[in-house]
């Protein structure tokens, strides 16, 4: 901030004096005042390419940053975890059983027979049991 502000204390003096001192002229009378306006549009022009350039680079970047909002907890649910066991029975699969002869030599025809493809388990499943 301090240079800006003596940057614009050297622009003020420098435009108060130049404006102050009489212009001095080489030529005639009937010139000074063409000469005049022809640096007080040179001035003019130079001070707004200055300060364009200066406020280029003092810009700041705008950073938009996201907006966060604050998501509250959901609310508190009453109750308890409860184990349980369940009986999971067991798995059969059909099987073509030919023809055959019993331990008696009688004949059996062949059929279909259920032969279990996985015995029966325990499983402990857990239940939300709610309180209200």
């Amino acid at each position: 901030m301090k240079k800006k502000k003596l940057f614009s204390i050297i622009i003020v003096t420098a435009l108060s004096l130049a404006l102050i001192v009489p212009a001095a002229s080489a030529g005639s009378r009937h010139r000074r005042h063409r000469d005049m306006l022809r640096g007080a549009a040179i001035g003019i022009g130079a001070f707004m390419i200055g300060s364009a350039i200066h406020n280029r680079i003092h810009r700041r970047a705008a950073a938009h940053l996201p907006y966060y909002r604050y998501e509250p907890p959901p609310p508190r649910q009453c109750g308890h975890w409860e184990t349980r066991r369940v009986w999971v029975p067991p798995t059969y699969r059909r099987v073509w059983n030919p023809g055959h002869y019993d331990h008696r030599n009688c004949w059996i025809p062949g059929s279909y027979i259920d032969i279990v493809d996985r015995d029966g388990y325990w499983d402990e499943q857990q239940t939300w049991k709610a309180s209200r």
